[in-house]
């Protein structure tokens, strides 16, 4: 008799590359077994270098990424170069990811911060960061948490349990055409 499959009895991930793509920001990559932390790259060919190793290591990967967008303040004219350049570099992380055929997630600040419980309303930059920090730390107690890797960390974290609670939410997140890069579970 033949057992009715779950989604994640059919499909499986191994290592989950979650990267907060600003300048000053980070990548987290998690395995079952080891977990590191990288300062942003300054070119998207070291980024490139990067994902594309460890996809080697471990070809059945998702990247998740936070997603970067215009927001309504951003059309100020001195501010208006640098929203331009973030998009830029934003972009070719993400052609980086499509070349190295790494199923791609992009997630909104607003869905991780949410999806860990982070308040927004009444508190600055800082103490937003600054509670990112903290999360981050109690979550990782192995890994020194800092405010550029911060954010990867809770994106990292959110991921994971994302991918364990709600697996075919999360394979319905990702390009469709990029779902033969999730390992079939139990293939040989």
């Amino acid at each position: 008799m033949n057992k009715i499959q779950t989604i994640s009895d059919i499909y499986a991930i191994d290592k989950i590359i979650a990267i907060d793509p600003g300048k000053s920001g980070g990548i987290a990559i998690w395995t079952p077994n080891e977990l590191q932390v990288i300062k942003m790259p300054e070119t998207t060919k070291q980024f490139s270098d990067i994902i594309i190793g460890e996809k080697k290591k471990t070809p059945n990967l998702i990247v998740a990424m936070e997603k970067v967008q215009l927001r309504d303040d951003d059309n100020i004219p001195g501010k208006q170069y640098r929203i331009a350049k973030m998009m830029k570099n934003y972009n070719s992380l993400i052609a980086a990811v499509e070349i190295a055929d790494i199923a791609l997630w992009n997630i909104y600040p607003i869905t991780w911060q949410n999806g860990l419980y982070f308040k927004h309303k009444g508190f600055s930059k800082e103490d937003r960061k600054n509670a990112y920090k903290e999360f981050a730390q109690k979550t990782f107690t192995d890994i020194r948490a800092t405010l550029w890797n911060a954010d990867a960390l809770c994106i990292l974290e959110y991921s994971k349990r994302q991918v364990s609670k709600n697996f075919a939410w999360v394979l319905k997140q990702l390009p469709q055409n990029m779902l033969y890069n999730i390992r079939i579970a139990n293939a040989i």
